[in-house]
């Protein structure tokens, strides 16, 4: 089966026009779970959602969202030891 994966990073969306072919859809979520967690890891300073959209032609059969936060907790030591 072919696959597309349009990839949204919040500032980006690009839309894939060449596709992949894979054996199922289970094999195509987890290409998008694989590459979604790639771009949240490049992108970890920025806060938001990388998602990847997964369709076979037109239908869109799937995605794959991680959500990247980075929360400081408490006030951070100034000058310390």
């Amino acid at each position: 089966m072919h696959y597309y994966f349009d990839i949204d990073d919040g500032t980006t969306f690009v839309e894939d026009e060449v596709g992949v072919e894979l054996t199922d859809l289970d094999a195509a979520l987890r290409e998008a779970a694989v590459t979604a967690t790639s771009i949240a890891r490049d992108l970890l300073s920025a806060d938001g959602d990388v998602v990847i959209t997964v369709r076979d032609g037109d239908d869109l059969v799937g995605e794959a969202r991680i959500s990247r936060r980075v929360i400081r907790y408490g006030s951070p030591e100034i000058g310390g030891a």
